[in-house]
């Protein structure tokens, strides 16, 4: 651990609270049927739109296609936004005190709409970072591999040199597969907790 140079953050979950089955509900609520979206479990559409590969109306246009909705632009850009709660309490101190003893970066799964949603809220957040690694702005996504030999590649560092924090299993496994340091974040594993761990071995 005393090779790390490097701390990547993962914004959702980690940073930023959200809460998934708001989208879920509020989707399923304009498609007159459940959905899947989760974590675990979502159409394609998502991937295809946290990764670039299509616009904010080609995947309006999929949603009403995959789950036979007829909702408005506003309508869908509403449910989709509803996952978003705010900024994690007390999170931009922590990346204060983080880096006076580390580079810090931003790894995330984002699109276009929930950026453009919480661009003004999340300002003073992004400005702590020496990096960010925005999905849809790179063109690629966690868990696949490339957006973190990405990641490396652009900090110009070597995987035993960087720790990356996030709150999903399958991000940690990938990351861990490629000699990165990892830890997944759960409600007794905190951000604060490893934090406090990483700034004590510094």
């Amino acid at each position: 651990m005393n090779s790390i140079t490097t701390i990547l953050f993962d914004l959702g979950g980690v940073l930023y609270d959200i809460n998934m089955k708001r989208t879920q509900d509020s989707l399923s609520l304009l498609a007159g049927s459940e959905i899947d979206y989760s974590i675990a479990s979502q159409h394609d559409v998502f991937s295809l739109f946290e990764s670039g590969k299509i616009t904010a109306q080609e995947f309006r246009d999929g949603l009403r296609t995959a789950y036979n909705i007829t909702a408005t632009d506003d309508e869908l850009d509403a449910a989709w936004n509803a996952l978003l709660v705010g900024v994690i309490p007390n999170r931009i101190e922590m990346l204060q005190r983080v880096k006076t003893k580390f580079r810090i970066a931003l790894l995330s799964n984002i699109n276009v709409i929930h950026h453009d949603r919480i661009d003004d809220e999340v300002k003073e957040l992004f400005a702590q970072f020496d990096t960010l690694f925005l999905s849809y702005d790179v063109g690629m996504r966690k868990p696949n591999e490339d957006i973190y030999r990405h990641a490396l590649a652009k900090l110009q560092a070597t995987p035993q040199e960087v720790l990356f924090i996030d709150d999903s299993p399958l991000n940690i496994y990938t990351a861990q597969k490629l000699g990165i340091h990892a830890y997944h974040v759960t409600q007794t594993f905190t951000v604060e907790g490893i934090v406090e761990r990483m700034m004590t071995l510094a």
